[in-house]
């Protein structure tokens, strides 16, 4: 007796399974949860087993069990003749809460079918780790899995075959009572007596992968199935233990494929199903195969097409068997979907698990209510009902069946909303929300006034749930947009009663703008105040750079804080849901600027964001307006200047340049000597452009030492008594379109 279980919990619905990974094998345990628990049940193992020659690893069957409360007594019974490698046939053993207990078994003595019984609940794994098949190959592989209890079980299965080659394919199935019949695909197998193991293989090799075998017996049994994953199709066999169809499944299984063998999926799905059933998110669109009385489907999803991680969804409650292999060296098995038996209310119309119960619109009274189950463990009582919206009473004569009445108040229509909560047999709960809408004849179905949003047209909506909805534009929708505006009339049936309804339609008035549309501010924060009594419900805005907010309710009114320059967007919302845009333009001390725009040969120079100007100038001369177009003899960069008030009372200048390039010509003076003697006569060496410092340059000596280089407006004052030729370079500025230009010249420094 050991402390080596593993126990898992999680404040979540979660899916676990245990790759067991030894050096000889690999086998794969799925964790049935709270199902695994229980006090009796039968051991499952392979049958088509013989002795094997002697292995690094001893070859041989277990029975595990793990208790969960203290001073729990487990006793395993082995089959008659059958003893463990201590020579018993019956081992008792006394537990502690978290004790293990396993007993081995040789393994030439096949043991399918051993009797685990407890006094308090534990929980059970059986198999084998070294088996070698019976057909001949030197194979061997372990298979084993995790028990459900005899309570659980059910008298029918659907199994898809694997890929194990010809005759190791196949079902290990274990009566619960004497005198089981069972049943393949319609065919009666056989009669089996409890806990003794019947063989059921499938036809064909590993290209019948998917073929269905539906199991059906006349009392409980267990069914594993022992297959392979091995692309090698090799007698490398896992053991699962396969759930009963019906009140067991998942309907959404995500996993995670193990690492270095080859996986594939065998998935069955009820036959309703299919349309539903996505994988990674995408429908399904391959080949199924059908069950033989119709009503399932098997698909195959092969190693090359499962992901490292994987997702299957689906409407209807499914299973998904994950086999895998490594070539000749492992294979396992296992079911990844759900072995619980969770009370599932369905949706009595579509047979699906629902959240709410729709019913169509009644005029009479008492409205009849019903809902589907589907539970391993009946009887279902129905514990609660109240009613959360509408006013009325509600009925359950027999809290054992799936019916109730719902009774209206008097005056009442509308609809009326119940829940309901059930409890299976197991102590499983399930509630949904069920929807009555009620309407007598003569209700008023529809509003006697609907507002469209400005530009839109208005949306009219019927009551949910009628037969048939006619409006008087030829819709015959729940609801139709309507842009006209007056009357719109509703002809609708439900049950055995018409109706007949008009609305008037009117488009409501964009909200008035309540900002101007330019805001100049001298403060680093404008804060925004709107007043009551604009019809604004709810007011958001975006500004520059993605900011966004909602403005806060203050006072009956709004208030928002703006931080950046430029345009923001307000979103308001009358009560209606109308929205209306507003645009702001906001200026925070904004900065004077002379700007300029054009194309040859004129353009126009403009100041902005000035309150008044002072002085106003372009290439020195005084301009007597604040926006002029101007055009020059010569192409260069001209100087901008303007002495301004700028819009927060402050006295500036500001400057630009303007570079004008129309003319192909430009102006320049640029000397060819100079005489740095000190005469106080050309003793520097200066040019003149019409490019002003735009045109910058560089004076060489004759060894190419860089003597001087600066900005047009810049004169070159070499030492006195400086002598000697140089060359000049010339960097013009940079015209779009044109290549960089640049000139050399040679000048001279004379005594």
């Amino acid at each position: 007796m050991t402390r080596t279980a593993l126990f898992v919990r999680s404040n979540r619905d979660i899916m676990v399974t245990q790759r067991i990974n030894h050096v000889y094998n690999q086998d794969l345990v799925t964790g049935k949860g709270t199902r695994a628990l229980g006090t009796a049940f039968l051991a499952g193992n392979q049958t088509k087993i013989v002795a094997a020659n002697p292995a690094p690893e001893p070859a041989m069957g277990f029975i595990s069990v793990v208790a969960t409360e203290p001073n729990t007594t487990v006793v395993i019974t082995l089959p008659p003749g059958i003893v463990n490698t201590a020579g018993n046939n019956q081992m008792t053993v006394n537990l502690q809460a978290w004790q293990s207990y396993t007993t081995t078994i040789a393994e030439t003595y096949q043991f399918a079918g051993a009797s685990i019984t407890a006094t308090k609940p534990i929980a059970v794994t059986t198999g084998g780790n070294h088996y070698k098949q019976n057909s001949g190959a030197p194979s061997q592989d372990g298979g084993f899995d995790q028990l459900v209890p005899e309570d659980l079980l059910g008298d029918e299965y659907m199994v898809a075959r694997g890929i194990a080659p010809t005759g190791l394919d196949y079902l290990v199935i274990l009566p619960t009572v004497d005198s089981t019949e069972i049943k393949i695909n319609g065919v009666v197998q056989g009669y089996w007596n409890r806990a003794t193991p019947a063989t059921l293989t499938f036809a064909g090799n590993q290209s019948n992968v998917g073929d269905l075998a539906h199991v059906e017996a006349s009392a409980p049994i267990y069914c594993f199935h022992v297959t392979t994953g091995s692309n090698q199709f090799q007698p490398e066999l896992g053991m699962s233990l396969v759930p009963p169809i019906g009140c067991t499944g998942s309907r959404a299984v995500y996993a995670t494929r193990m690492s270095g063998l080859n996986t594939h999926l065998l998935v069955i799905v009820p036959t309703s199903g299919v349309p539903s059933l996505t994988y990674n998110g995408n429908p399904f669109t391959g080949v199924a195969k059908t069950s033989s009385n119709g009503l399932w489907k098997s698909i195959y999803i092969p190693d090359n097409q499962v992901s490292t991680t994987w997702s299957l969804t689906c409407q209807k409650q499914f299973h998904v068997e994950v086999i895998a292999g490594e070539g000749a060296g492992t294979g396992l098995a296992g079911f990844y979907s759900g072995f619980d038996s969770d009370l599932d209310l369905l949706d009595p119309y579509l047979n699906l698990g629902s959240s709410i119960l729709n019913f169509p619109v009644r005029c009479s009274t008492p409205l009849p209510g019903f809902f589907g189950i589907q539970t391993c463990n009946r009887p279902v009582e129905v514990i609660r009902t109240k009613v959360v919206s509408g006013q009325a009473t509600v009925v359950d004569a027999n809290p054992w069946d799936t019916l109730l009445t719902v009774q209206p108040a008097l005056g009442f229509a509308g609809e009326i909303w119940v829940r309901l909560v059930a409890r299976d047999a197991n102590g499983s709960m399930d509630s949904v929300l069920m929807r009555f809408p009620y309407y007598p004849e003569g209700a008023d179905l529809l509003p006697d006034t609907v507002l469209g949003c400005p530009g839109s047209p208005a949306t009219v909506t019927a009551p949910f749930g009628m037969k048939h909805y006619l409006w008087s534009t030829g819709d015959t929708t729940q609801s139709v947009a309507y842009g006209g505006y007056g009357p719109l009339v509703l002809f609708a049936s439900s049950d055995s009663c018409a109706y007949t309804d008009t609305v008037w339609v009117a488009s409501a008035n964009p909200l008035p703008r309540v900002l101007p549309a330019e805001i100049i501010s001298c403060d680093s924060v404008y804060r925004v105040d709107i007043g009551e009594f604009t019809g604004i419900d709810s007011l958001a805005w975006r500004g520059p750079d993605g900011t966004s907010g909602v403005a806060l309710p203050v006072l009956g009114g709004w208030q928002m804080d703006w931080t950046l320059d430029g345009l923001y967007v307000l979103e308001k919302f009358d009560a209606q849901g109308c929205l209306t845009y507003e645009y702001v333009d906001l200026k925070l001390s904004p900065p004077p600027l002379i700007r300029f725009q054009g194309t040859c040969p004129e353009y126009w120079v403009w100041l902005q964001d000035v309150s008044q100007v002072l002085d106003f100038r372009v290439d020195g001369r005084p301009m007597s307006m604040d926006s002029v177009q101007v055009s020059f003899d010569f192409d260069g960069v001209y100087a901008l200047e303007a002495v301004i008030e700028d819009l927060c009372g402050q006295i500036d200048t500001i400057h630009a340049s303007l570079p004008y390039f129309c003319t192909g010509r430009d102006l320049r003076w640029v000397p060819n000597a100079f005489t740095p003697n000190g005469d106080g006569d050309n003793d520097a060496f200066c040019l003149h452009s019409s490019y002003g410092d735009a045109l910058r340059y560089a004076i060489y000596n004759r060894w190419g030492g860089l003597e001087f280089e600066g900005r047009g407006s810049e004169c070159w004052t070499p030492p006195l008594g400086t002598q000697g030729s140089f060359v000049l370079l010339l960097q013009f500025p940079e015209v779009e379109g044109y290549a960089p230009r640049q000139e050399f010249l040679p000048i001279l420094a004379l005594p």
